[in-house]
């Protein structure tokens, strides 16, 4: 996410919910346009469903008031990228890598790799108790040393906190692309369908695609010096990368 912090750019969301059989619960589609201050995002949401919300890219961010709850905030978001990082951390040891051949993405040459989860890998936290059950395929520049592509599958149902309080079902898939722009190798695209029950009850399912584009400078750093209000927040995924 440091790369992704130092940019203002553009996304379109596709958020859906899903039912257990998979159909669509509630879906909403938004163009907006993102930035981030203490490592937490701001938006301006320009169209939600195709009707304009009023709000214009030209309009001034939402202003700042480093309080508590502020503080608050930015604790949260630090502990998610933490928890990204361990996973990331995890993943050579985790995986056995085999070469799978050449392809072109986005004109770039990659080398592909396939990703299985080694035997007798011991997870070291809760997070990374899912890589024991995910297979993955790597789209890697070997020349510029950045993954291109990573696509990854849930292969079979797994307890998480010992299946009391989460269970994710078999066939979650996440996808992520990068590329550089001007320089710098960002994410512009992420995908991800998933389904989870929580108790014995509950059950809740998302199919989540994001697109981005049109990254420019953070502008934020030179216009928030004083104390003001307090945005809203959302949150997107950090970048990954192969070593």
């Amino acid at each position: 996410m440091k790369r992704v912090e130092q940019y203002l750019f553009r996304q379109h969301v596709l958020d859906e919910r899903l039912n257990e059989d998979r159909s669509v619960k509630r879906r909403e589609e938004r163009e907006e346009i993102v930035c981030f201050y203490d490592g937490v995002p701001l938006y301006k949401q320009l169209v939600i469903n195709g009707r304009a919300t009023g709000q214009r890219e030209t309009d001034p961010w939402p202003s700042i008031k480093r309080d508590e709850n502020w503080r608050k905030q930015v604790r949260r978001f630090d502990e998610r990228r933490a928890r990204y990082d361990r996973i990331i951390a995890e993943v050579p040891k985790a995986f056995s890598f085999t070469f799978e051949g050449e392809e072109a993405v986005d004109g770039h040459p990659a080398t592909v790799y396939r990703l299985t989860p080694k035997p007798g890998y011991r997870a070291t936290s809760r997070e990374t108790e899912m890589l024991k059950h995910v297979t993955a395929r790597a789209w890697v520049d070997e020349r510029a040393g950045h993954m291109l592509r990573l696509a990854a599958t849930v292969e079979r149902d797994f307890d998480m906190w010992g299946g009391l309080l989460l269970k994710v079902h078999k066939g979650a898939t996440y996808e992520l692309c990068q590329k550089p722009f001007q320089g710098m190798w960002l994410p512009y695209f992420a995908e991800e369908r998933w389904s989870v029950r929580i108790g014995l009850f509950k059950f809740l399912g998302q199919h989540l695609r994001t697109e981005r584009s049109d990254f420019r400078p953070n502008p934020l750093k030179i216009q928030f010096q004083g104390e003001l209000d307090a945005p809203r927040l959302l949150v997107q995924r950090r970048d990954c990368r192969q070593r």
